[in-house]
């Protein structure tokens, strides 16, 4: 990162602020061109907005959880809930019914 100057707001110079305000410019640019090296052409906003969002998914799980138990307004408690009992639900799905596959254990020969 490119040191910025100090700019002496008293001075009365028009030739040092112009000179300061140069080094400004030429700081600022440098700092630009720093950031854009540094990023590649597939890490655009998007990506690194799914990509931080997949980071924090946990953290925000628990927040939800948090809410659902301990916000003050109801309707904040009921909607958190409601969000992760569909979460829940759509996992018992994809995994299979519990039920179903407690009574085929059952039911199977040589589960005596």
């Amino acid at each position: 990162m490119a040191d910025v100057p100090e700019l002496d707001p008293d001075s009365d110079d028009a030739e040092s602020l112009e000179a300061k305000l140069r080094e400004y410019s030429q700081a600022i640019r440098s700092e630009w061109e720093d950031a854009q090296v540094t990023l590649s052409d597939e890490q655009d906003a998007e990506t690194f907005s799914i990509d931080f969002a997949k980071e924090q998914l946990p953290n925000n799980l628990a927040m939800i959880q948090w809410l659902s138990q301990n916000s003050t307004s109801d309707s904040v408690r009921l909607n958190a809930a409601k969000y992760l009992t569909d979460i829940a639900r759509k996992a018992a799905v994809d995994d299979g019914d519990p039920m179903e596959k407690l009574m085929k254990k059952l039911t199977s020969p040589g589960s005596n």
